[in-house]
């Protein structure tokens, strides 16, 4: 440890040393009781104006008694205004108790005043508040009239409080505890105790202070204290040990750095994708010839563009593809016709992501809108005649998709999604068939796979 840190672990010391010095107990004196008179159960015929003048002489012998240095004698004001609804109350010595714990009074001192036959008798007690214990009692006094009650309590209470001075002193020598203090890590730094010694009497009060070597910062203690106080104050109560622990003031600084980082904001991420599959089972409502029913099997490739938030997915994208129209054993499969179909598509979808290392798994859930075109050239007709539908088609969909980062900017997609949806479209036909109608619309649903490649713009 180099000079001014010894420097400043003297001041530190300095500054808490009067404070440790210094044990000083409580002592609160309460208003005196009036008992009932022992042998008629009536009461003992004494004024609140007669009990105040006792209370007043036990306070005075506790003040002339007790020595300044160990003992303060707190005022009438602190006791009543603290307390005085628990006094009101008071039937036995637990109360009293109660009081000294409420007001902060180490000790409690009680008279009781009591009317035996002709003549009044007063007892005087002093109660530790911490366990409750009777300390000292002073030989009862009787009189016929309070002016010589108080007058013989004062020589007892003076006896009484001699006798409590010397039992407590005698106890506090006798009651010594072990006090140890160590360092976590050893060579981060050291552990200073005023006074510095290997056994501390009960109730004493110990300075501690933790002064880190060089490039180390104090943490915290562990052990008889939990706390981030340097220097700390410990009262001798029992066998103690104490540990103050050190870090690395870099380590320190880089874990602040991080906990005052700003969260990383939702990354929003833009690519192309090329390639896909879509099997959407296209159909109409009405049939080649009555209640016939007519479906479109189709599949086919085409491109998207997306727009990528944390939660939110945002696709535009265009298809096209073919596939022949089917219908019930009851028509001429020769007879229906091819189709060719194209259009652009655009979906909303929410997601749950779910990062491990490098790839991200999302669940999707969304809808999506298509709006196509299909032509259909009728087979065996010269010249052939065409059937144009315009398909409005609304989509529920639901699946997974994959983020995979190829570098840090770079990442690889793939989407499985299922979607359920119903179509409306309308269209005309002429044909050998000789049939003319109108479509109107049929439920839709279809698996479609998209692959592609995202960039991260920020």
């Amino acid at each position: 440890m180099n000079v001014c840190k010894w420097i400043r672990t003297l001041a530190l010391l300095a500054v808490f040393a009067v404070a440790g010095a210094a044990q000083v107990k409580n002592v609160a004196v309460v208003e005196t009781e009036v008992d009932v008179d022992a042998s008629s159960g009536a009461s003992a015929g004494i004024t609140s104006a007669e009990a105040r003048l006792v209370t007043t002489e036990l306070r005075r012998e506790a003040v002339k008694n007790l020595p300044p240095d160990r003992y303060n004698i707190m005022t009438t004001e602190t006791v009543m205004s603290q307390g005085s609804a628990v006094l009101e109350e008071c039937a036995d010595e637990n109360c009293v108790i109660t009081l000294g714990n409420i007001i902060g009074a180490d000790y409690i001192v009680r008279g009781i005043i009591s009317k035996l036959r002709d003549k009044f008798t007063l007892a005087v007690e002093i109660y530790e508040t911490e366990d409750g214990n009777l300390v000292g009692s002073a030989t009862p006094v009787r009189s016929e009239n309070i002016e010589e009650l108080v007058e013989k309590a004062a020589a007892s209470c003076a006896e009484m409080y001699e006798k409590f001075v010397k039992t407590q002193s005698a106890r506090q020598k006798r009651a010594m505890y072990a006090f140890e203090v160590s360092a976590d890590p050893a060579d981060g730094g050291s552990v200073v105790r005023n006074p510095d010694r290997e056994e501390y009497a009960a109730g004493s009060k110990v300075n501690v202070l933790a002064a880190p070597e060089n490039g180390y910062v104090f943490t915290g203690w562990s052990g008889a204290v939990v706390d981030t106080a340097n220097p700390i104050t410990v009262t001798m109560d029992s066998v103690k040990t104490l540990t103050a622990h050190f870090a690395l003031q870099q380590e320190i600084e880089s874990e602040r750095a991080l906990a005052a980082a700003p969260p990383k904001k939702a990354r929003m991420k833009i690519g192309a994708g090329v390639g896909g599959v879509f099997a959407n089972n296209l159909g109409g409502g009405r049939g080649w010839k009555a209640g016939e029913t007519l479906n479109i099997p189709y599949s086919g490739v085409g491109w998207y563009v997306y727009i990528d938030f944390k939660y939110i997915e945002l696709l535009i994208g265009r298809s096209s593809g073919g596939g022949r129209w089917e219908a019930s054993a009851a028509l001429d499969q020769e007879d229906l016709p091819d189709m060719q179909r194209s259009g652009a598509s655009y979906g909303l979808f929410f997601k749950a992501p779910i990062y491990l290392n490098k790839m991200r798994i999302f669940p999707l859930f969304g809808v999506e809108l298509e709006w196509v075109n299909t032509v259909t050239n009728i087979r065996g007709a010269v010249p052939e005649p065409k059937m144009e539908l315009s398909t409005f088609t609304l989509l529920t969909k639901a699946g997974v998709g994959v983020d995979y980062e190829l570098f840090k900017i770079l990442y690889a997609r793939a989407e499985a999604l299922y979607g359920v949806g119903y179509d409306s479209y309308i269209g005309e036909v002429a044909s050998k068939v000789d049939y003319r109608g109108s479509f109107s619309g049929k439920p839709s649903h279809g698996l479609t796979v998209r692959v592609g490649v995202g960039v991260r713009l920020k």
